[in-house]
């Protein structure tokens, strides 16, 4: 499988080259969608739901929480759910290694 955190704030593009990876392969691209810690059991599906849940600003106002909420938590979820051994992760050139 295929994960990829979508955080509710990614570029248009970003969802434009899920759907032609899609497409390419014949094969679902898991998406994990952001889902907050313990609040409530349903993802968050839209920005407006994470803002009523957190704020608008919370990548700014507490970037920890955000990260933990938006990237650590999904993928832990998922790595848990597949009973993963190991993940591959890309980096853009910018981040290092």
């Amino acid at each position: 499988p295929v994960v990829t955190m979508d955080t509710l704030y990614l570029f248009q593009e970003s969802y434009t080259f899920y759907e032609t990876v899609q497409s390419h392969y014949k094969s679902p691209l898991h998406l994990t969608i952001t889902k907050p810690l313990d609040m409530i059991e349903e993802p968050i599906l839209s920005k407006e739901e994470f803002k009523d849940a957190y704020s608008a600003t919370l990548w700014k106002d507490d970037p920890k929480l955000y990260t933990k909420v938006t990237k650590l938590e999904p993928m832990q979820q998922k790595l848990e759910e597949w009973n993963a051994a190991m993940w591959i992760t890309g980096r853009r050139r910018s981040q290092g290694g």
